[in-house]
């Protein structure tokens, strides 16, 4: 839908002017292939249609629901289990020590895209 809220040059659709000059106008409902004039600006109207998915039957929401809750589960019972080993919460630590090799070997050169 369109509506002219009291333009100076105005707003046409397929010829038509929505309202007199400096006057607000009612909504019009666009059509494809409809031609809108606004002041000096022509443009033609065409829409592209999405049709949504099909929303999920209620076997899927509820599998979707117990997936999650097994997932919750799952991931508490990691959560309590590192910390009662005292460890940091996503191995950060670990990946720290891995990384720290890895930076020194690859300092002098050699990275991607060099030479040829």
């Amino acid at each position: 839908s369109i509506r002219d809220l009291g333009s100076l040059n105005g707003t046409s659709v397929n010829d038509q002017r929505l309202s007199a000059e400096k006057k607000k106008s009612e909504w019009k409902t666009l059509k494809g292939g409809d031609t809108l004039v606004m002041g000096k600006s022509v443009m033609s109207v065409f829409f592209r249609v999405k049709v949504p998915d099909a929303p999920p039957s209620l076997e899927e929401q509820e599998r979707r629901r117990r997936r999650a809750e097994r997932r919750d589960k799952r991931d508490e019972r990691r959560k309590e289990r590192r910390e009662k080993l005292g460890r940091p919460a996503q191995g950060g630590e670990k990946r720290a020590r891995e990384e720290a090799p890895r930076s020194r070997s690859s300092a002098g050169g050699g990275g991607e895209g060099g030479g040829g």
